[in-house]
């Protein structure tokens, strides 16, 4: 039984293709044997192709937001341990509370004070451009970088 099917369908595939003639059967005989496995070996090749390099670049990108954290971490601590250099030194906790009471004479000894201990952590980290140190009720602020600002006492 399952001969006779089989002999059936070729029988169907003969007088299909007496159809055409000898020059079209060598044509789709051709594409038949030849461009149809390429076209499948293409389309895979380029799905592959595809799902590598999407791989790639979402594990590259990974890492390299990874390396950005680790740097701006590293940058943001760097900026905290020189905050608490300054917030520590004694010309800050001590003197710097009482500035705006001193007198002018007083006032340009801390601000040069001031300006030689800022520079010292400025030039620890060349990144920054500047340091602003000021009193909480705005009554003292001293800036130490590349930009001219005069101190200001309230």
């Amino acid at each position: 039984m399952a001969g006779r099917r089989l002999e059936a369908f070729f029988r169907a595939q003969i007088r299909f293709l007496r159809r055409f003639t000898v020059k079209r059967r060598l044509l789709m005989t051709f594409l038949l044997i030849s461009a149809a496995p390429l076209a499948i070996v293409a389309t895979v090749s380029f799905y592959y192709s595809y799902q590598d390099a999407t791989h790639k670049i979402e594990s590259n990108s990974m890492q390299i937001i990874q390396q950005i954290k680790i740097n701006a971490d590293a940058i943001v601590s760097d900026y905290e341990k020189l905050l608490q250099t300054i917030v520590n030194e004694d010309l800050v906790q001590t003197d710097l509370k009482g500035a705006a009471e001193l007198d002018r004479l007083g006032q340009y000894r801390l601000d040069d004070e001031l300006k030689r201990m800022l520079n010292v952590k400025m030039m620890g980290n060349p990144m920054l451009d500047g340091i602003i140190v000021a009193l909480p009720d705005d009554r003292y602020s001293m800036y130490v970088g590349n930009r001219m600002m005069p101190p200001e006492y309230g």
